[in-house]
């Protein structure tokens, strides 16, 4: 029961509100038959109940009239008339015979409706009017007159005064001057009044005095011509406001809704007609317009009204108004415009006829369209049927005016303001509805809206941990995880991780959508340099277009533009950018630019590419939205990569545009507030860090070096041991990195730049790993780690990148430089300590390694130069005995310094390398004869330099075997030892068979074995090895086929011992 009183109660008050409707709709219908019908019946009521005074041959007597309390009264009745003469009032004070025969004419009428001697005068021509007006006795008064419409000039005379005039009249159509323009005149008068009005017309129908003219007191004359204004002012006025209103509509966000933009035309055409009909306004705003172009625009004015308001009806109504029949009605429309303008058609008094009863027709059929809609209307249907009203009032006043002549406003103007007015009702009801409906199911799609983000984002999260399962696995199967696997499995797998990260890509994008949409979406900014930022982006690009046709161009200036911005969603819009820039672009290049002005930095990214056709250029920036089928299957995507870009550019209080032509490429602009380049270093750290003089950093001096102090070395030797290398331009995060590590007690040299990173690393002792942040002014992180591949080894000086953008992003690009590891900020101190204490525990396993290949170089050696030396002894021994002494004493010497190396010596003599040299030269002399020929130069101050143990012997032994000794005869090997500066400059040089440039990259790598002996190979590697990491040097190999080959090496010397002259051994 209560069930049903619940549901009852809404239906019974739908019920209500719908009766209570309906009632105000018919109250509303009523009133304004009501309305309308007084504005036609009290009039013509007071006129049969109230007759006016008439004048009889030609005189009017109002002597019982009181002109201070009655209203004016119209002058109509006989008039004497006089044709084909302008007459003066002189000539009836004199009495002149020249006087035409008189007639009489009833006023207001037509001079033409006259027919002396039956035929009835023509349109054209001049004649006189003259009326008697016979006034109470007593003093003078001031009277005045007002015309209406007199055509189509006249000259009005006062008891012999000239007091008004219209146009000039004249005997003559070259000297007369149209103008049918009412006015008012005022003059003083006893107890008669003599009225002579001068007439002539040689265009116009209806010539003559064809409305009345009021006479009056001052007072009511005025008052009477301010109230014709107000009334012709007040509806044009009116009528305007009404046409911009709905023009505005239209122009701002109804440009569909066409019957807003007609209905608009016609209220302004209704404008154009008040002003120019009745009181003729326009010829008071234009005192110099012509009669002839005031009736242009009276009459193509009307025919516009009629035209546009048909037009409104019928897009209004399409399903009702037949299309034909609209074209029918422009086309007599512009029939009847082209009429008016090229022909005297406005002087024409049938055409002006039937231009009438075309207008009142087409008004009519105009309103039984409006009854038909007015069935299916519902609601509006109340302001259709008052429309129809006043469409047939509109039709009976212009009749009824037609017919008896009546002046301009007997009848009060209300029916063209009730159509407009209800029509504007009509209207703004329906729009009232569809605002209703509209915010109706606005509310209903917010609730699913919200419903749809809640599981997008409900979803990406869920998604996220099987994707990197996904990723993952593919990853490890393609390194062999599960086993060797064939090309075409890579090639899937591949694929698979490809769509996995495209997917995972996706989901991150959703994921900040919905932190957009819903205000979650946190900046945290601050003040940077935008240069290293874009290119460590284009630098994960360079990786990712491999292959591609594509160049990435930074034309950003280092260390110029500063931006305050939150730096990962900076970092995601440039992405973002070149992202789409690269995926429409076929071949060419992708170029970023920078200007700064009006407190913003502006960034350019400009591409080769598809281009945007201009009508979709906003389409790009909505969420989802994509382009053209065809390229949304070349090119993959969800459409949410722009909006989100838009959306955080505006975050930021800047703005996104784009430019492009299709086929050309597109031009994207961001504009993000600059900052301040004071900003760019936060203040300093309040902690301290044991043994570091942290106010150098104040004062620019670096490096920095932090030691642990002599209670931690002693507890952590190993450690202690270890040094870091750190570069960074935030002197924040400098400072707390390097705290990190001292407290696990290695020693940390601290650094705010790439090139200072690079500097120390060439200048200092070698360092056990060096931590680099990816973003630094000049150089960044990339372009330092490239540098350091050069001259070190993964293993050799292990690099770990810590950055502070989306890690999955930029993975490809840290690898690519060559870094071991990265690490993502805010970094966790335990992640760090791990990370770190791996990266240097790989070091040692290299040095180890290096240590152990040496001494595997040395077992490869020692056999070797046996064999050749007893070969060599056994040989002599039966020949030259000198000789074979003086090999066993070389070879003795040779054995005594080899024995004396240990595992772990690391330095000897330049001296005893030297020695090693001489041993072995001496050797293969005696074994080759004039086949090797030497000379060997020292400078004495390079002596007891110290390098590395077996540095020159292998490439002097290298430089015989695979130089001179493959040629037929022989050649010369140099050796040059000498102090260049403060480097120990070493050059071996032979005259043999040489390489070409194949086999000089290949000696370079020491990757290929280049000789018969399988130690050689090692040995070359060892000693490239050894100079990598000991100096950061490599080795200089030169060579020509046929001409020799000469390789250098210039280490630090570590004593500077010169001031003697080289000497020759």
């Amino acid at each position: 029961m209560g069930r049903c009183r619940t549901v009852g109660v809404p239906i019974l008050e739908g019920l209500m509100t719908n009766m209570f409707r309906l009632q105000m709709q018919t109250y509303v219908l009523w009133l304004a038959v009501m309305v309308l019908g007084l504005t036609i019946f009290v009039p013509i009521y007071n006129d049969v109940y109230n007759p006016h005074l008439n004048a009889k041959a030609g005189v009017i007597d109002l002597k019982g009239w009181n002109a201070a309390a009655d209203k004016p009264v119209r002058l109509d009745g006989e008039w004497e008339f006089y044709w084909d003469a302008l007459l003066k009032p002189e000539d009836w004070a004199s009495e002149n015979p020249a006087i035409p025969s008189r007639e009489w004419i009833n006023v207001p009428s037509s001079w033409d409706s006259l027919t002396p001697g039956g035929v009835p005068l023509p349109n054209s021509g001049y004649a006189t009017y003259r009326l008697r007006i016979l006034l109470p006795d007593g003093e003078k008064t001031v009277y005045g007159i007002k015309t209406s419409n007199i055509r189509a000039s006249n000259r009005i005379f006062a008891n012999g005064k000239l007091i008004g005039q219209s146009g000039k009249p004249a005997a003559s159509a070259a000297e007369i001057v149209h103008g049918n323009t009412p006015y008012t005149a005022f003059f003083e008068a006893g107890s008669e009044v003599e009225l002579i009005v001068q007439v002539a017309s040689y265009k116009s129908f209806n010539s003559g005095i064809v409305q009345s003219i009021s006479f009056g007191s001052q007072q009511s004359i005025a008052q009477t011509n301010n109230y014709y204004h107000a009334l012709d002012g007040g509806l044009a006025w009116g009528f305007f406001i009404t046409s911009i209103y709905f023009a505005g509509i239209f122009l701002q966000q109804r440009r569909e809704q066409k019957p807003l933009l007609f209905f608009a035309l016609c209220c302004l055409s209704a404008t154009f007609y008040e002003l120019s009909h009745s009181e003729r306004l326009l010829a008071q705003i234009f005192p110099d317009i012509s009669i002839e172009m005031m009736l242009y625009v009276e009459d193509i004015s009307s025919i516009l009204m009629f035209s546009f308001f048909s037009r409104y009806v019928y897009h209004s109504f399409p399903k009702l108004y037949p299309q034909k029949l609209m074209y029918a009605i422009e086309l007599i429309a512009m029939v009847c415009i082209a009429a008016v303008l090229f022909t005297s058609a406005s002087y024409n008094g049938p055409f002006i006829f039937a231009l009438t009863l075309l207008i009142l027709a087409v008004m009519l059929l105009n309103s039984w369209y409006m009854a038909l809609a007015a069935g299916y209307a519902g609601n509006g249907s109340t302001y259709l049927y008052v429309g129809i009203l006043g469409t047939m009032d509109f039709v009976a006043v212009s009749v009824l005016n037609t017919v008896w002549k009546l002046e301009p406003y007997y009848f009060f103007p209300i029916a063209l303001p009730v159509l407009i007015m209800s029509q504007a009702l009509y209207m703004a009801g329906q729009y009232t509805n569809s605002f209703e409906t509209i915010k109706r199911l606005s509310d209903q799609l917010s609730v699913l809206d919200k419903m749809k983000d809640d599981f997008l984002a409900k979803t990406s999260h869920e998604l996220k941990s099987p994707l990197n399962g996904i990723i993952n696995m593919a990853q490890s199967l393609i390194r062999g995880a599960g086993g060797p696997i064939s090309e075409p499995q890579a090639s899937d797998l591949r694929l698979m991780m490809d769509t996995g990260k495209r997917l995972a890509n996706l989901v991150n994008d959703i994921l900040d959508y919905s932190k957009m949409k819903n205000s979650d979406l946190q900046l945290r900014p601050n003040h940077f340099d935008c240069y290293p930022l874009v290119e460590n982006i284009l630098e994960t690009f360079r990786y990712t277009i491999t292959g591609r046709s594509i160049q990435l161009v930074n034309n950003i200036p280092p260390n110029t533009h500063i931006v305050y911005a939150d730096e990962n969603r900076y970092s995601q819009i440039i992405y973002n950018l070149v992202d789409n820039a690269v995926k429409f672009t076929a071949f060419g290049q992708v170029e970023l630019s920078a200007n700064e002005t009006g407190g913003f930095v502006h960034v350019t990214v400009k591409d080769t590419g598809s281009g945007i056709p201009n009508e979709r250029l906003e389409d790009i920036f909505v969420s989802f939205e994509q382009l053209e089928p065809s390229l949304t299957r070349s090119h993959s995507g969800a459409g949410l990569g722009l909006a989100i870009t838009r959306q955080l550019v505006e975050l930021h209080g800047g703005e996104i545009r784009v430019e492009s032509e299709v086929g050309a490429g597109s031009q994207f602009t961001v504009s993000i507030p600059a900052g301040n380049r004071s900003g760019i270093h936060p203040s300093q750290a309040a902690a301290d860090v044991t043994n570091v003089t942290w106010t150098a950093r104040e004062t620019g001096v670096l490096p920095i070096t932090a030691m642990p102090s002599s209670a931690d070395i002693e507890r952590n030797p190993e450690k202690a041991a270890y040094r870091v290398l750190v570069a960074d331009d935030d002197y924040s995060n400098l400072k707390a990195l390097v705290n990190l590590l001292v407290i696990e007690h290695y020693q940390v040299t601290a650094v705010s730049s790439g090139e200072a990173a690079l500097r120390e690393l060439e200048l200092s002792a070698p360092y056990d790993l060096c931590i680099l942040d990816v973003m630094m002014p000049v150089m960044s992180g990339y372009d330092v780690c490239l540098q350091i591949r050069e001259h070190y080894s993964l293993l050799e000086l292990p690099v770990l990148m810590v950055t502070a953008q989306t890690p999955y992003r930029n993975l490809n690009a840290v690898f690519a430089a060559g870094a071991n590891d990265f690490l993502e900020k805010p970094y966790d101190y335990n992640e760090l300590k791990s990370r770190v204490s791996t990266l240097v525990q790989l070091k040692q396993s290299a040095e180890e390694s290096l240590r152990r290949e040496l001494a595997f170089l040395r077992a490869q050696i020692k056999p070797h130069f046996l064999h050749n030396t007893i070969n060599a002894i056994i040989a002599y021994s039966y020949s030259d005995q000198e000789r074979c002494r003086k090999l066993l004493r070389n070879f003795s010497f040779y054995l005594r310094h080899c024995f004396d190396f240990k595992e772990t010596d690391q330095w000897i003599r330049v001296e005893q390398e030297l020695h090693l040299v001489n041993c072995y030269l001496d050797i293969e002399k005696a074994r080759f004869g004039d086949m090797l020929e030497t000379s060997i130069t020292v400078d004495p101050g390079a002596l007891n330099c110290l390098i590395p143990p077996l540095m020159i012997q292998p490439l002097v032994e290298n430089a015989i075997k695979h130089g001179i000794l493959k040629k037929e005869d022989g050649g010369t090997l140099t050796l040059l030892v000498a102090l260049r500066g403060n480097s120990l400059h070493v050059e071996i040089a032979d005259d043999g068979v040489g390489m070409n440039a194949a086999g000089q990259e290949a000696a370079a790598a020491a990757a290929d074995d280049l000789g018969e002996d399988p130690g050689t190979g090692v040995a070359l590697d060892n000693v490239r090895k050894r100079l990598l990491h000991l100096f950061g040097t490599d080795l200089r190999i030169s060579s020509e086929p046929g001409l020799g080959t000469t390789i250098e090496i210039d280490i630090p010397a570590t004593r500077n011992m010169a001031g003697a002259s080289p000497e020759v051994l």
